[in-house]
């Protein structure tokens, strides 16, 4: 008998040490991830299974009942959280599991015969300066001859003849934060460069109704003549809803509601054709505080007190909103239009973040290394909005540019004289453009992805 109490003594303390184990580690990450920049961010009920190897030998009531708010702080507030249950697969994992090409598990291979797509000191109508990395003191562009490599297939050849002619008559739009820029930058190069005379751009930005919020362009539009296709960039890094000029903020803050989508996307949509959005970097704390952005739900701020108050959370419950707005448009057009969701684009910061003497200076390109679409550099929030939906696709840039340290702006940007180096943009040319080629290998190869309003188009 004094045996059996011993050993219950003993289990009692183990069960107390792990929940004030689990209660700390829950209050030290919390206060961390609300100064963290997003890197890789999971659902947080997510979170939680993986403390199971480091427990699983102890009662799991014990685990899961200290840790029981953190898996439901969406349960009251985010209904589409249940879209990730019985979800379809990711337009990648469809490839893979369907017998075609798995775009996202490959390998960055040497090619100085194709690489780089465009000359970036020529595409100054385009390319801001800040990322045209041949224009800064940089010396070494070894890493513009990178051409990533897919395992078992090719990625199509990028033709902007054939990708513009598949587009006639239409509107391409990117909607996200700054890494969306750089993506529509890039492709705008890759269209204009070498084509010759016969490509005749017109700046129709004024036919868009984009204006500025606090000094900043929100966005831009091109229309290639030939084609009459239209590119667009709409900066909106959230992808929720700025309202300005609340009586009731404080002076210069806006009202960022969380639960409403970006204007443009509430009052566009039905005039594009293609869509590639992306968010992530913007969800924390410094990002809000820079932007003056105070965050609102049900038309009411959210209090420090809330459980979406949190960063992550906040991120997790805005984009899968967004699914759901997305979801009831796209079933009104009949699937118009076909919509990418882009996963977090990684970034390289050592020793530091960007204001803390983070670096990037390692100028070593990985090569003929394989990088599949496993392990823990997974995006898991836009993940499970890639799954989430049967209508929106997953485009999976972060296992090919997990590896791409040297493509970074780096210490060769506009930061280095006040000594900060940029570890999250890329030079262009760069990786920005093989997420460009991503885009059109599915576009090309997968006919699921094309929403009716394709169906008409050359090429």
């Amino acid at each position: 008998m004094e045996l059996d109490k011993i050993k219950q003594r003993k289990t009692n303390h183990t069960i107390v040490a792990i929940i004030v184990f689990i209660a700390t580690t829950v209050i030290l990450w919390s206060a961390w991830e609300e100064t963290q920049p997003l890197m890789v961010i999971c659902r947080p009920e997510l979170r939680i299974p993986a403390l199971n190897r480091y427990f699983g030998g102890l009662d799991q009531k014990a685990i899961w009942a200290a840790a029981e708010q953190s898996r439901k702080d969406l349960a009251q507030n985010d209904t589409s959280s249940s879209l990730v249950l019985n979800s379809p697969k990711s337009a990648a994992a469809r490839a893979s599991s369907g017998g075609k090409c798995d775009f996202t598990r490959g390998r960055w291979v040497m090619d100085d015969k194709s690489r780089p797509l465009y000359d970036g000191t020529k595409c100054k109508a385009y390319l801001s300066s800040m990322w045209a990395c041949r224009e800064t003191n940089r010396s070494d562009f070894e890493y513009e001859k990178l051409r990533w490599q897919p395992d078992g297939c090719d990625l199509p050849a990028f033709s902007s003849h054939k990708f513009l002619e598949r587009l006639e008559n239409k509107v391409l739009a990117f909607v996200g934060d700054s890494l969306g820029r750089q993506q529509f930058q890039s492709l705008m190069c890759m269209l204009t460069e070498g084509e010759g005379p016969d490509e005749v751009v017109e700046d129709v930005v004024a036919n868009w109704n984009l204006s500025t919020l606090h000094g900043r362009n929100l966005g831009y539009a091109y229309r290639f003549e030939r084609t009459n296709t239209t590119v667009v960039f709409v900066w909106s890094a959230t992808l929720a809803f700025i309202e300005l000029n609340r009586t009731d903020e404080e002076d210069g803050w806006s009202a960022l509601h969380i639960d409403q989508p970006d204007v443009f996307l509430r009052d566009r949509i039905q005039d594009l054709d293609l869509l590639i959005l992306n968010s992530g970097h913007h969800w924390n704390r410094l990002k809000f505080s820079d932007n003056k952005w105070h965050m609102y739900m049900n038309g009411q701020p959210i209090p420090e007190a809330h459980r979406l108050y949190s960063m992550p959370r906040a991120y997790n419950y805005t984009m899968h909103k967004q699914v759901k707005f997305l979801d009831a448009k796209l079933t009104q057009t009949g699937g118009k239009p076909t919509v990418f969701m882009r996963s977090l684009s990684p970034r390289h910061f050592k020793n530091g973040d960007w204001n803390t003497g983070g670096t990037c200076d390692n100028n070593r390109q990985e090569v003929d290394r394989n990088v599949n679409n496993k392990g823990p550099l997974i995006d898991r929030v836009m993940n499970n909005v890639g799954r989430s939906s049967k209508r929106i696709h997953l485009l999976d840039i972060i296992p090919l540019s997990s590896t791409r340290e040297e493509g970074h702006i780096s210490k060769y940007g506009s930061g280095r004289d006040s000594g900060h180096q940029d570890c999250l943009h890329w030079c262009l040319p760069g990786v920005p453009d093989t997420w460009n080629e991503l885009m059109y290998g599915y576009l090309a190869t997968d006919s699921s992805l094309a929403a009716p309003s394709f169906a008409g188009s050359r090429g």
